[in-house]
């Protein structure tokens, strides 16, 4: 397997373009979820739903209209570490408070939000409050809604190293037409939340999706106050061993950062290599062309309603907006089911006027909003093979907003098409045809409706 795959350790101080971020007003970053464990045991398990050590599930709520209330206990071991919290999300708009103070305002409800919690909780019994706002003014966004409900979901607390992995990256490309293999690198996302240089060690070891070790690392990294870096790791892979639907081969990523001699985070994390390339309307994947058959979906489609639509010889959903279901982009890498990944933004009621009191689309006011929803949904979703595309918003009719929205997730070099299906042939829609069938059709039909994303 050594042979099969060789990889090459490049380590880099300077931040990986593709992380340059919008100025707009968010100023905590979000990733896909990371879990974090205590013990290498525990993280060969990786066990997302039981509580451990550095891993608290939040579960037990006290609702009272608008506000949800619980208690949680902060042991002795975290006075030393951050205390970061994780909401997956909620109704709408809300606020988040702990024993009383402000921690932030989220205006993206749908949507995962991560929050620094340090320097307001103390050792022992703390109060956390997540309040929603039913008259959001960003409620005229989220046009899919049927309910205005109140609820939270998916709440976590995790106690981290002041210096930590904070994201996972993986890009791939094919540096020559006639080489059989590409070319991928993982980038370690390292910040440090220390108020002076800080040294830790990171080692990191890559296994195959037979079990094989094929690679392992380390590297000390020193972190100046509130830094942050990036190490990457550039490999060789052969096409057999790329991520696809019909194969859908998983690496794992194993990494335990060390400080002053101690362990204090380990990670476990798959990752899988697929190469995308746009063919005019076309897709390329890892060299070969794949027509799209896709069905449009709610994001809390099950399991067993993925494997419906495989067995149905579909091999892409196109995700409506909302909250999309805890484990869905997972078990899609697991299956092989290309996703198109949407952005929470729905404003059909609002018309196609793009005059002042139209559709929100085209308001300057509504700009960092925009660009918030749609590089969040981005980060959130980049680091899953399955994720072949980026839908910017859903029938939200056109207009400086979504333009700027479109150039901003463009920042970030990746070669997934970023679309707009609703773009009326404007510019901010990069080309990808799919051959698309009704969510009201039966998967059984054998017509298909064409739909060209241009």
């Amino acid at each position: 397997m050594r042979k099969i795959l060789s990889l090459i350790a490049l380590f880099s101080f300077t931040g990986l373009l593709a992380q340059n971020p919008a100025e707009v007003n968010h100023t905590n970053p979000v990733s896909g979820e990371i879990m974090i464990y205590p013990t290498e045991e525990e993280a060969a398990r990786n066990d997302l739903k039981t509580n451990n050590r550095y891993n608290t599930h939040l579960d037990s709520w006290t609702q009272d209209d608008n506000l949800f209330s619980t208690r949680f206990t902060m042991p002795f071991a975290w006075l030393n570490r951050q205390v970061m919290l994780r909401v997956g999300s909620t109704s709408g708009e809300y606020v988040v408070r702990v024993n009383g103070k402000v921690i932030e305002e989220n205006s993206v409800g749908a949507l995962a939000g991560n929050f620094d919690i340090t320097r307001a909780c103390h050792e022992g019994q703390n109060l956390l409050e997540i309040e929603t706002n039913p008259y959001s003014e960003f409620a005229v966004l989220e046009d899919w809604k049927s309910s205005n409900a109140p609820f939270v979901a998916d709440v976590r607390l995790m106690s981290v190293p002041k210096l930590h992995v904070r994201d996972i990256l993986t890009t791939t490309w094919r540096a020559d037409d006639e080489s059989d293999t590409a070319t991928a690198q993982i980038g370690i996302i390292v910040k440090s939340e220390a108020l002076n240089p800080r040294t830790s060690h990171l080692y990191y070891e890559l296994y195959s999706p037979l079990g094989e070790r094929v690679h392992m690392g380390d590297q000390q990294m020193t972190l100046q106050l509130k830094g942050e870096d990036t190490l990457r790791i550039v490999s060789h892979i052969p096409y057999p061993m790329m991520w696809s639907p019909t194969n859908p081969k998983l690496y794992t990523l194993r990494i335990k950062t060390q400080h002053e001699g101690r362990f204090e985070e380990y990670l476990e994390i798959p990752v899988g290599f697929c190469l995308i390339q746009g063919q005019g309307k076309e897709m390329m994947i890892n060299g070969e062309r794949i027509p799209l058959k896709a069905q449009e979906v709610e994001p809390s489609i099950t399991n067993r309603e993925i494997d419906d639509l495989k067995l149905g010889k579909y091999n892409t959903i196109i995700l409506k907006p909302g909250v999309v279901r805890q484990g869905l982009l997972d078990y899609c890498d697991q299956v092989g089911m290309f996703v198109v990944a949407q952005a929470p933004i729905d404003s059909h009621k609002s018309g196609l006027s793009r005059r002042k009191g139209g559709n929100p689309t085209n308001n300057p006011e509504f700009r960092d909003e925009y660009l918030k929803r749609t590089e969040r949904m981005y980060h959130l979703t980049k680091r899953h093979p399955s994720v072949i595309a980026f839908s910017i918003a859903h029938a939200s009719a056109n207009g400086i907003n979504l333009y700027e929205s479109f150039l901003n997730l463009k920042h970030f070099a990746d070669p997934r098409p970023m679309i707009y299906p609703d773009a009326a042939g404007e510019w901010n829609n990069d080309p990808l045809h799919i051959d698309e069938v009704s969510a009201n059709k039966s998967a059984s039909e054998a017509s298909l409706e064409e739909v060209s994303r241009e």
